[in-house]
């Protein structure tokens, strides 16, 4: 079997590793109390909540698991001092052991036991669990999104040729480093460089780190003065230190992945994660997570560290920061974090516009929101309680980065394919890949509105990757067919082209097949090897064996929306075209729209309010075709044989401006050799019939110097739903004193009112009072008047003039 492989670098923008902190502060004595009791698990080598399970290895120190245990080949507690009275092994759920030992303590578990497990110095007993491993587990939790929500005080590099990634602290107490979990998996060295006795904390944000692939880490190093130095059985005392003193946090993350034969120093802090060691990966510290399995060894270690208490940080309970500007909706985006214990209630307000709003926010979690009109600077102000913070919107574009691997099996053909990227906001890429012909492709992305943990992001862009001609393959498979892109993001997708081989007995009657090609475990299946698991909400493919080549349903979805240009408001039809082109039926087939991540941005969704009205094929049975009425549309076709398509046609009102896109998927139970033309996307735009805002002046043509008079600025809401957050601003002539102004405020040189919505018909505005001054008589005097609101492409506008004549009017004086 040949296999070509070109893989695609990322070279990540400089600002997705770049995590610059402040200086560090002045260095002092750390007191024992200012550091976090890690409690009852800080006395286990090994703590989870769920179960364990290894093999031929061993644990230096002890264990817990709050669930069921199996092991074989095992040994526990090696290291220890023979003493009947110390438990080595704590079992919350039954116990399965053969070849087994604890050598130096006893062994209790709560449920029951089979095997053997040899305990010369202790003894081993059922008895229930002397904690609350679930009340344990919660502290952890807290205690790492805690330490997740922590800014960085150190820099992270980006990869140099070899991928080594270089982490750089200089504060003598303690160093933050942050990185997301594909920095993490990029990187082939990990060199930290920290001033010795303090304190390392690596936060690791994302879903499922791995050090193993697709480029295995090498190593982590320590600087020792002169070099960087891996660590292994018996380091330099100093650098011992620094290992027994760092911790890789990772909040998020349901899945971690140490190894294959690394030398892991520091201890590891996942308590939502399913840890897997491998290839005998040597782990140098303390390990807290929701379980444990695999072939790796707990050595000695014991985390030393000082980690901050919740007192420990920032006085205010509150916190308010910029993230990046939204090119698809003209808005940046802003992250309120409550530090604090209970809910707050928070409200803000932009100083430079007329928004504001209101939300709560729960204890350790950020809330996101959006301020309109990015293209303009705005300053935020939030209070929630006795706490006010303001900070200055940032108006850096959001984006990521996709890495993308090509696999090719069998009989190349050779050249490039062409693989296609689209967005479920109207964007999208072509990218040729060619086998040893590397590719960076950087991508828009944003943040969306929600409350997430702290540390988290609620959503962003959503890219479907499909290639439009497989190039001859008889077997097409893409391990992450959707990823979201958010901000400073970097992810990994597979596209893999199979090709049969020619057969190994060519004679006539021989009884030789092609082998099938299944490099590939299925996207999230868990496995080593095993793909990305894709966004949350994506429909996950068929799980099935190897296909042969040409075997399967293969399915093919093709989408048009007409008219292409469509008034708010207006009707749009939605065609899709499904067929089976492959040889065997596509059972329970269904076709659905991608889901919306965002709620609060329409311009996340082509056709709201739908209902399906579906044409079929001669032969099929149009009767099996059920979809629901509203977006996300659905459809369930029931089984489609070979050869046999459905058109279907989903109508509805259109209600966003702009360039808008829909992403639709195909899918059944029978398996698909080509899942790349299972995704279709079709675009339309929104134009608006009127102006959403209006503004006028309403003056008297003439008047007499000295003379008191009035005019009115007044806006107006148009179609079809007026605008929100609207500014009217009037900047007064300079030869005209203006004496009064009811209803407006000084904004500089101007005069100008906030109003929080104009529907249409809706009118709101002021009245200025002015006396025209004696040494003005003659000349026109030019009154301009704006009306804005974010979301509009330009500012309403109106002028009109005013002429000022000698003397004054009679019986004045």
């Amino acid at each position: 079997m040949r296999a070509v492989v070109a893989i695609l670098s990322v070279v990540a923008v400089a600002a997705l590793l770049a995590l610059v902190g402040s200086g560090p502060p002045p260095a002092r004595a750390q007191a024992a109390d200012d550091c976090v009791a890690l409690g009852t698990p800080g006395d286990f080598s090994v703590f989870v909540r769920d179960g364990y399970a290894a093999s031929n290895t061993q644990v230096d120190g002890r264990v817990f698991a709050g669930g069921d245990v199996t092991v074989s080949g095992w040994a526990v507690g090696v290291t220890g001092t023979p003493d009947a009275g110390r438990v080595d092994l704590l079992v919350g759920g039954d116990l399965t052991a053969n070849g087994t030992q604890a050598p130096n303590g006893s062994v209790r578990y709560a449920g029951t036991f089979s095997g053997q497990l040899a305990t010369p110095n202790g003894t081993l007993e059922q008895a229930p669990l002397p904690f609350d491993p679930d009340a344990e587990l919660a502290t952890l939790t807290a205690l790492s999104d805690r330490l997740g929500a922590a800014e960085a005080t150190g820099t992270v590099s980006s990869p140099d040729a070899a991928g080594a990634v270089r982490m750089t602290g200089d504060d003598a107490r303690r160093n933050v480093f942050v990185v997301t979990a594909a920095q993490f998996g990029e990187a082939r060295e990990l060199l930290i460089r920290v001033p010795p006795g303090s304190t390392t904390v690596v936060t690791v944000l994302g879903d499922d780190p791995s050090t193993a692939s697709p480029n295995p880490l090498t190593q982590v190093a320590y600087w020792n003065g002169s070099a960087y130095q891996q660590l292994g059985d018996a380091p330099p005392a100093e650098l011992a230190a620094l290992r027994d003193a760092t911790l890789w946090n990772v909040p998020q993350a349901s899945r971690l992945q140490i190894g294959p034969g690394l030398a892991w120093p520091g201890s590891v802090l996942a308590p939502r994660a399913d840890v897997e060691l491998t290839g005998n990966a040597q782990l140098y510290g303390q390990l807290w997570a929701r379980s444990l399995h695999g072939q790796g060894t707990s050595r000695t270690g014991r985390f030393s560290g000082c980690l901050p208490p919740a007192d420990d940080e920032p006085d205010a309970d509150v916190g308010l920061a910029p993230t990046c500007r939204d090119a698809f909706v003209d808005a940046t985006s802003m992250r309120l974090r409550n530090r604090g214990d209970e809910t707050v209630a928070v409200r803000w307000h932009d100083e430079e516009s007329a928004q504001s709003g209101r939300f709560t926010v729960r204890p350790g979690h950020d809330r996101f929101f959006r301020v309109r009109d990015a293209r303009r600077p705005h300053v935020i102000v939030a209070r929630a309680g006795g706490t006010t913070v303001r900070v200055r919107a940032s108006r850096r574009p959001c984006g990521g980065a996709v890495r993308l691997q090509k696999v090719v099996t069998g009989p190349s053909p050779g050249g490039a394919w062409t693989v296609r990227l689209r967005s479920d906001v109207g964007t999208g890429r072509d990218v040729a890949l060619t086998p040893g012909v590397p590719r960076t492709v950087l991508l828009r992305g944003r943040v969306t509105t929600g409350e997430v943990p702290s540390g988290q992001v609620p959503g962003g862009v959503r890219y479907a990757l499909s290639e439009p001609d497989p190039r001859g393959a008889t077997q097409v498979t893409i391990d992450r067919p959707f990823v979201t892109i958010t901000d400073r993001q970097l992810l990994r997708a597979t596209v893999v082209n199979a090709y049969p081989e020619p057969s190994p007995d060519p004679t006539p009657g021989g009884t030789g097949d092609p082998t099938p090609v299944d490099p590939f475990d299925p996207p999230g299946s868990g496995r080593p090897g095993g793909g990305p698991a894709p966004p949350v909400g994506t429909p996950a493919p068929p799980v099935g064996p190897p296909l042969v080549p040409g075997a399967g349903a293969d399915l093919t979805l093709e989408e048009t929306i007409a008219p292409p240009v469509v008034r708010r408001d207006g009707s749009a039809t939605v065609t899709l075209r499904i067929r089976n082109r492959g040889p065997q039926p596509a059972v329970d087939a269904v076709v659905r729209e991608l889901p919306r991540l965002d709620p609060d941005d329409l311009n996340r969704v082509a056709v709201v309010d739908a209902h399906a009205v579906s044409g079929t094929d001669p032969g099929f049975d149009a009767d099996a075709v059920r979809c629901t009425t509203r977006r996300p549309v659905r459809c369930a076709l029931g089984t489609l044989p070979p050869g046999a398509g459905v058109t279907l046609r989903v109508r509805g009102r259109v209600r966003a401006l702009g360039r808008l896109q829909n992403v639709t998927l195909v899918t059944s139970r029978t398996p698909d050799p080509n899942a790349t033309n299972n995704v279709a996307a079709a675009g339309v735009r929104v134009v608006a019939d009127r102006p959403a805002l209006s503004v006028r002046i309403v003056a008297p043509r003439t008047v007499r110097v000295g003379q008191r008079f009035g005019y009115r600025v007044v806006a107006t809401g148009g179609a079809p739903g007026g605008a929100a957050f609207v500014r009217i601003c009037h900047r007064p002539a300079a030869d005209l004193l203006v004496t009064a102004h009811p209803g407006a405020v000084r904004r500089g040189g101007a005069l100008c009112r906030d109003v929080r919505r104009l529907g249409r018909g809706d009118r709101a505005g002021f009245t200025v009072h002015a006396v025209g001054r004696r040494q003005t008589p003659g000349p026109l005097r030019r009154l301009r008047a704006t009306a804005d609101a974010p979301g509009l492409p330009s500012p309403a506008r109106d002028a009109t003039v005013v002429r000022v004549v000698g003397g004054l009017p009679d019986g004045l004086g």
